[in-house]
């Protein structure tokens, strides 16, 4: 039998070494890769677990209320019904209730019904004459709502409880009956008869000035031509 040459022993030596390293390499990375992506699985496991548990917690916790809640209004027992009617437009008498804002004090709230009550003539004035512009024309002074307007049998004057505390509140009755309403049309009838002839006395004085300016033209051309 031949024996080995030294040499190609230690080639096939060399050969072997070099392939036994390859091999625990790639084993080696093999290995580190199968333990990323075990790392990795429970991670993701990990952070799907938190957010579920903090899923679970925000729906345990009460939520904040993104709107506030209403003020409420405590009135008494012995306030009228009346107060919270619609304004009745039917029939002869068109009947409009009409409540002040509440008030600090008693005299802020008579003085808050008696603005809401000149609102209330106007509105009820345009609406009867069809334009916006006849309450603005047609103005009713307090002592005639009073003693035409007003009802004398329904009149209120309590205390009101808010989360501000107790205020104050009036309120009342405006009754509109046929007189009033022709009332309202005998004055919206003269206010457009007006408005007419002030759009007629503007065109007049108009013509006027341009026939003047025209005389001054004609004057002064015979002068020239003179």
């Amino acid at each position: 039998m031949t024996s080995a040459n030294p040499l190609e022993i230690s080639f096939c030596s060399r050969i072997l070494g070099t392939g036994l390293c390859v091999a625990l390499a790639v084993g080696a990375c093999f290995a580190e890769g199968s333990s990323l992506a075990t790392i990795r699985e429970e991670a993701v496991v990990t952070s799907t677990e938190t957010q579920a548990g903090a899923e679970t917690d925000n729906q345990d916790q009460p939520s904040e209320l993104s709107v506030p809640p209403l003020d409420h209004k405590i009135y008494p027992d012995d306030r009228p019904s009346w107060i919270g009617e619609d304004p009745q437009l039917d029939g002869q008498r068109h009947r409009w209730p009409v409540v002040s804002v509440p008030s600090l004090t008693p005299e802020a709230s008579r003085e808050s019904l008696q603005m809401r009550i000149q609102l209330a003539v106007e509105a009820y004035v345009n609406q009867w004459a069809g334009s916006e512009q006849a309450g603005e024309a047609i103005r009713f002074d307090e002592a005639y709502i009073d003693a035409h307007l007003v009802n004398p049998s329904r009149h209120y004057s309590g205390v009101v409880t808010t989360s501000n505390g107790e205020m104050y509140e009036d309120a009342t009755e405006l009754v509109f009956d046929a007189d009033f309403r022709d009332e309202v049309d005998r004055q919206w009838r003269e206010h457009e008869v007006a408005e007419r002839l002030a759009g007629l006395g503007l065109l007049g004085a108009g013509g006027v000035v341009l026939l003047m300016g025209l005389t001054s033209v004609l004057k002064f051309v015979n002068r020239v031509v003179a």
